[in-house]
């Protein structure tokens, strides 16, 4: 079971972990990113605290260093995220980089210095890695899979995806990034996609419904899924 924590107390802890960066890492730390639900102001007491860490290059020393850096944090077991060089980071797929530019708090160096800008193209595609991948589980588990109830309860992580596609395809359509499910509930108006971000919402409460009827969990996510297809190719350049 995870420590109850709050804000207060983990920007406590990001500054301790800044300062250990900075001491063990030197000029060689370029980048040092607070993301996830923390950054988004969307967590509970359990949730990870993210940080993503870029250096000038990561060889295996740097692994173990930072290994035991995150062993000396309090509640160490909370602690998440990310380590790549910069040499990897000039290659990796721009897509991916979202976590870095939006719904981030930046604690040491410049996102736009280090890995460059991301484009309509790269939101895009971030928006649609997810919901492909959203697509294609939740239909193998309908066509394939022998048991229902447990695909239905399965589904817990995609359901929570859903969150992020809708996110993208917010900001291509109106220019706004929305951080927090609740925020972005108050803008959207269809039903479907209130729907699936209430079922990730309530996902314990829906236990029972998922064990009687799991092919309406399917269902719904299925469907919301081939919706957002057809809204995606409103904002495609």
């Amino acid at each position: 079971m995870k420590n109850m924590v709050d804000k207060e107390y983990v920007d406590q802890w990001l500054k301790i972990l800044l300062r250990k960066l900075q001491d063990a890492f030197g000029q060689r730390l370029l980048l040092v990113v607070n993301v996830g639900s923390w950054a988004r102001n969307d967590a509970n007491g359990q949730s990870d605290i993210d940080v993503n860490v870029v250096l000038d290059k990561v060889m295996i020393e740097d692994i173990i260093l930072y290994r035991s850096l995150v062993a000396e944090m309090p509640d160490n077991q909370l602690a998440c995220g990310f380590l790549g060089g910069l040499n990897e980071m000039d290659l990796w797929p721009r897509y991916d980089l979202m976590a870095f530019h939006y719904g981030c708090i930046v604690l040491h160096g410049s996102v736009p210095d280090v890995l460059g800008a991301v484009s309509r193209r790269d939101i895009f595609e971030n928006a649609m890695v997810g919901l492909s991948t959203i697509n294609h589980a939740v239909r193998h588990c309908m066509v394939y899979d022998n048991c229902l109830v447990a695909s239905a309860n399965g589904l817990r992580d995609f359901y929570k995806a859903t969150f992020f596609v809708l996110q993208g395809w917010y900001l291509l359509k109106y220019g706004e990034y929305v951080a927090t499910r609740k925020n972005i509930m108050d803008r959207l108006t269809e039903s479907d996609e209130k729907a699936v971000l209430t079922a990730y919402l309530m996902w314990d409460d829906l236990q029972e419904e998922r064990n009687i009827n799991p092919m309406q969990t399917l269902v719904r996510l299925e469907r919301w899924s081939s919706l957002m297809f057809e809204k995606m190719a409103t904002v495609l350049i």
